[in-house]
């Protein structure tokens, strides 16, 4: 996915939301209290009548064109403020009718590339990794390689600034899959075109990893996986590097990106419907995923992501207001 700068009609204002893409006919109001205040005396400013008003409008009128059931807005204008503005729109689900507040878990998707680069730069503070480490030598000999047709090293570097000569092909629609609780999974893809994707491939973020990258892999294509290009010579947006960029984390401190994070960002900052663990979410606040069938929209099972670091992150409008404070904490 491509994000392009836009000027925002809010000025300096910056405006965080998160939204689920399907069909709702009517936003509602679903915050009691839709103005956030501070301590006395720390931070009073919140935003106007009018301008409430007018983003109101627009944000009820841009779900209505666009067929969205329920978003989560956030609006902060300094880091070292909280947020002065947030509210929920919609519904979480189009099967049940539950409301969205600025707490409902959501989507993330590639916003999740931004807490997990703030997480390696807290790593790299804390000494784990550095970013011209060669990838390949923080993977063990029980580990898979990383078999790029030059046979040059990948950087840390190279990976989070999308040069690696890594490039995502059709595989990596296999990444995705629907998690039963039996031990059992479907993948996603097969729901659209049955028998795309082996479900016996890996769901692990190593497994997967291993079978993209490693010569010996169930996904392995030299021409298709790899630009072709040496490290660092040439910018090419990849999910897979984000991913393996996010897999360093565990290869250097022992811990799960996930675990890390929740260490070092999502507990200190009070992010409590923050996570990339399913299991650790209040599942009744989650927002459901929607797919339109037939010209239809409806909600389809949560589903998982393999390679989770670059888009599988949870989290709600609210907490999110607090990850740019992290950020530059930690640049």
């Amino acid at each position: 996915m491509e994000y392009r700068h836009r000027k925002s009609v809010f000025a300096q204002p910056l405006l965080l939301f998160t939204l689920l893409i399907s069909n709702n006919g009517n936003a509602v109001d679903t915050n009691a209290s839709a103005i956030y205040r501070d301590s006395p005396g720390v931070y009073k400013e919140v935003l106007k009548p009018g301008k409430k008003h007018t983003i109101d409008r627009m944000i009820k009128k841009y779900m209505l064109d666009y067929s969205i059931p329920g978003m989560a807005v956030a609006i902060v204008t300094n880091p070292e403020k909280p947020v002065i503005w947030s509210k929920g729109y919609g519904v979480k689900s189009l099967e049940n009718n539950e409301r969205v507040t600025r707490n409902t878990s959501f989507w993330l998707a590639s916003i999740s590339k931004v807490v997990m680069g703030t997480a390696m730069a807290i790593a790299q503070e804390d000494g784990y990794l550095y970013l011209d480490q060669e990838i390949q030598n923080l993977l063990g000999e029980d580990d898979f390689n990383i078999d790029n047709p030059d046979s040059l090293p990948i950087t840390i570097r190279d990976l989070v600034t999308h040069s690696s000569g890594i490039k995502d092909s059709v595989a990596y629609r296999c990444s995705y899959y629907i998690d039963h609780g039996d031990g059992t999974h479907t993948k996603l893809f097969n729901l659209i075109e049955p028998g795309f994707c082996p479900d016996s491939s890996p769901i692990t973020l190593d497994g997967f990893l291993g079978a993209y990258l490693d010569s010996e892999g169930e996904f392995y294509d030299s021409s298709s996986n790899f630009t072709g290009l040496p490290p660092g010579q040439d910018y090419k947006y990849s999910n897979i590097a984000a991913a393996l960029a996010g897999y360093s984390v565990e290869l250097s401190s022992g811990l799960t990106l996930a675990d890390y994070a929740e260490q070092e960002i999502f507990t200190p900052l009070g992010m409590h419907n923050t996570s990339w663990s399913f299991s650790k979410l209040n599942q009744s606040n989650l927002a459901s995923p929607h797919t339109t069938v037939d010209n239809t929209l409806s909600s389809i099972p949560f589903y998982e992501l393999a390679t989770w670091p670059d888009g599988g992150l949870r989290s709600s409008a609210f907490d999110m207001r607090v990850v740019r404070k992290r950020l530059r904490m930690a640049s």
